[in-house]
């Protein structure tokens, strides 16, 4: 697709509405979450795997026999257990990722204000914020919304899907609930003038309805999955989509991890809020009883990132300096062996996927610390085919789980991927000298063991 064909599709799409926005005056607009024309482009200035861009939901449909093509492919590949990736842009409407993100960060907001000033329910690093019925109605009455006991007391049994009588993050934003009207609960009275304002977006019909058709297109891959024994891991992409990815991902989390971790979701070091969401996540998977997957990248989206930031004037949500990203890369990789430590043996699992070989360093000396053994199948890495072989070869003969991602497609169409990959990952042809080293190492290995003698 020509650059003037994206771009003509991408401005259709920006006018694409989901949700009904309230005044503007009532609430502060984030600016990250907002359609730009500048930006609608999304494979300008990004070198990433593939841009999926919306053609109609019938296409989606058949992105969705793809992926499970792919599916059939890796359980059939390999002895154990194999990993396919998806990205949810394919799947469903981008503009409906970026609204749907939009509206996940004004309810998580929201909830934020409920559970503040009740202590029980605070949040900090070590517990998950939750309220009670009776808290729920005494904040709700603080912040000037008016509803009858009888249908907030409805609302909160339709909100606490666990049945355990309270609400946390994850029932206050459980996709079902999504096609349920709250509006009533985020309209407040001003004190000031009297008026009744609207906090909340809300979701349109077709909002709804393409929230339903990407879950369900998403929950027929996650147990395809499972029933052939594969991994599932959701794609991280820009962080304008990552708040409506994170959550679908740990709804599917909380459907298929029952017994094992069959869906995976993607956390990108090179953002500042990686650590505290990773911490968030892993809290929610302990409180509601499901296994907890997670693959640890740098990230692909730099350069569109800070540039997109710099331009609609919002925060850069990335680290100022690859060693602050090193940094927080280490972070969250001993938070997940820490917490695996605290929790059953299986009930976190977490695959390195870093061409950086400090890295892999800082993974196996910390595995070796926590007393993590490679059979124990809690840790896997990750390189891309073609590259780095020097790191996956030594950590397979050493009994590790080590993966090579390979594009799956026709020839045609994944070479130009590979190719954006390794231009994607510049900083390891640094390393191309020393493959260079072992290849000619082991061709004259063979030469002298006259393994090249021709036979009759």
């Amino acid at each position: 697709m020509s650059q003037n064909q994206r771009l003509s599709r991408n401005l259709r799409e920006i006018f694409h509405k989901v949700i009904e926005v309230p005044d503007a005056s009532t609430r502060g607009i984030n600016k990250q979450y907002q359609p730009s024309i500048m930006f609608a482009d999304r494979q300008k200035d990004v070198v990433s795997a593939r841009t999926y861009y919306y053609e109609s939901e019938a296409q989606c449909d058949e992105n969705k026999k793809i992926f499970m093509g792919c599916i059939d492919a890796s359980a059939s590949g390999i002895a154990t257990e194999g990993f396919t990736t998806i990205k949810l842009t394919a799947l469903g409407r981008p503009q409906f990722l970026l609204q749907f993100s939009d509206f996940l960060i004004q309810m998580e907001r929201f909830f934020n204000l409920l559970t503040e000033t009740d202590k029980s329910a605070h949040y900090t690093p070590q517990s998950v914020a939750f309220i009670d019925l009776e808290n729920f109605q005494k904040r709700l009455e603080v912040m000037g919304v008016e509803i009858s006991c009888d249908k907030l007391t409805n609302y909160f049994t339709i909100l606490d899907r666990s049945g355990d009588g309270t609400i946390d993050l994850l029932d206050w934003m459980h996709l079902k609930q999504f096609e349920y009207d709250f509006a009533e609960l985020f309209r407040v009275r001003n004190k000031e003038t009297g008026r009744t304002e609207q906090l909340v977006s809300t979701l349109t019909k077709q909002g709804v309805e393409e929230m339903r058709n990407m879950v369900q297109r998403i929950d027929h891959l996650a147990q395809h999955a499972k029933s052939k024994g594969v991994r599932l891991m959701i794609d991280a992409e820009h962080s304008y989509f990552q708040p409506a990815i994170r959550r679908i991902c740990m709804e599917m989390m909380h459907r298929f991890n029952k017994e094992y971790c069959t869906v995976f979701n993607t956390y990108q070091c090179y953002l500042k809020n990686a650590l505290k969401e990773l911490r968030q996540d892993l809290l929610m998977a302990e409180k509601n009883d499901f296994y907890f997957g997670a693959k640890l990248v740098r990230g692909a989206y730099i350069k569109q990132e800070r540039k997109r930031a710099l331009t609609l004037d919002y925060p850069d949500p990335t680290n100022p300096t690859y060693d602050a990203t090193t940094l927080m890369y280490e972070d969250c990789l001993e938070e997940l062996l820490s917490t695996m430590d605290n929790r059953p043996r299986g009930r976190v699992s977490v695959m390195v996927a870093t061409h950086n070989e400090d890295s892999v360093k800082f993974a196996l000396k910390r595995m070796k610390e926590h007393g993590i053994e490679p059979e124990h199948r809690l840790v896997c890495f990750g390189q891309l085919l073609g590259m780095c072989d020097h790191i996956t070869f030594p950590l397979g003969n050493a009994g590790y789980s080590v993966y090579k991602y390979v594009p799956y497609g026709q020839v045609e169409e994944v070479l130009p991927y590979l190719c954006r990959r390794a231009y994607e990952n510049q900083s390891i042809l640094s390393n191309v000298s020393v493959e260079r080293q072992m290849r000619w190492d082991e061709l004259k290995r063979r030469v002298c063991a006259g393994l090249f003698s021709m036979k009759s």
